[in-house]
């Protein structure tokens, strides 16, 4: 479930192009003129007190956990995001997407499949430099949905309203922002107008807790983050609609390059159990991933 729950996250970043930031290497977390950043996934081992690389990719439970090669043009804007099978010592690719612009602001995503077949395509319609609407077609030309902004103070997005191909509402997030204009809450509601998740943040706009609910209001399941000086993210705890704990995740870095962007992260999963159906965590964490990088600049 958690596998499944990040990727997804990411790919809603992937594959939109609402961001309004000057670069996207903010959305990244990278610093100095990034040109490409590679990730490769291996499974820890951990021998004699030390843990090493053991075979590439993830274990088999993970399927929906990728790695990726990320290309930025010269204006840190995302070029192209190439999404590789992690299961094979191949690049196999599982999707890609194609980032084009107009003045800048981002115009049109493409999104390839594995055997270079166009899967989807999102159109936007830019006002006063701002991204005003989002159209995404499949494969075929038809229209699938329309995602529409509005703008508030400092131009900043406050709300998204996503519409099916009959024009009918699916969803509507509400954007909140602190002084320093960056996000502090966010909130989405289902058609029928009820809930459906809650995103809290940081003075930095690190997303530290996010909240999906039922349709009776209840808590479906909450995740907890947490991050470290340099905005990494350092621990994330899942709990389930018992609000009983159900994964925790701690992330350490090093081989930190001239730019102070990390090369290499160690995934450490609570070695604790199930017990009568209730996860009962442990003192203990194993090493479960090393993800490195591999980062060129302009």
């Amino acid at each position: 479930m958690k596998s499944k729950i990040l990727f997804l996250l990411i790919i809603v970043i992937f594959e939109s192009c609402s961001f309004q930031n000057k670069n996207d290497y903010e959305n990244f977390k990278l610093n100095g003129k990034v040109n490409s950043v590679r990730e490769t996934t291996y499974q820890a081992e951990e021998k004699f007190g030390e843990i090493s690389k053991g075979e590439i990719g993830r274990k088999s439970y993970d399927i929906l956990s990728k790695d990726g090669l990320i290309i930025f043009n010269q204006d840190g804007k995302l070029k192209t995001i190439t999404i590789y099978e992690t299961h094979s010592d191949k690049d196999e690719i599982f999707q890609k997407l194609v980032y084009k612009y107009t003045e800048k602001i981002c115009s049109e995503v493409d999104t390839y499949s594995s055997d270079g077949e166009l899967e989807e395509k999102i159109t936007t319609e830019i006002k006063n430099g701002k991204i005003i609407k989002e159209i995404s077609y499949d494969s075929e030309g038809k229209l699938k949905s329309t995602l529409e902004y509005k703008y508030g103070r400092n131009n900043n997005k406050k709300q998204a309203i996503r519409y099916d191909s009959n024009s009918v509402i699916v969803s509507k997030s509400n954007y909140e922002y602190s002084n320093r204009d960056k996000v502090k809450q966010t909130e989405t509601f289902a058609k029928n107008g009820k809930l459906k998740s809650k995103g809290t943040y940081d003075k930095n706009g690190n997303l530290i807790e996010y909240v999906w609910f039922k349709d009776n209001g209840k808590v479906e399941m909450k995740s907890l983050t947490k991050y470290d000086e340099n905005n990494f993210e350092i621990e994330n705890t899942l709990f389930d609609d018992n609000h009983e704990i159900y994964s925790i995740t701690k992330y350490e870095y090093s081989d930190f390059d001239e730019n102070g962007n990390w090369l290499k992260r160690v995934q450490f999963d609570n070695d604790g159990d199930y017990v009568d159906g209730k996860y009962v965590v442990s003192d203990k964490f194993k090493a479960e991933y090393i993800v490195e990088r591999e980062i060129t600049y302009y």
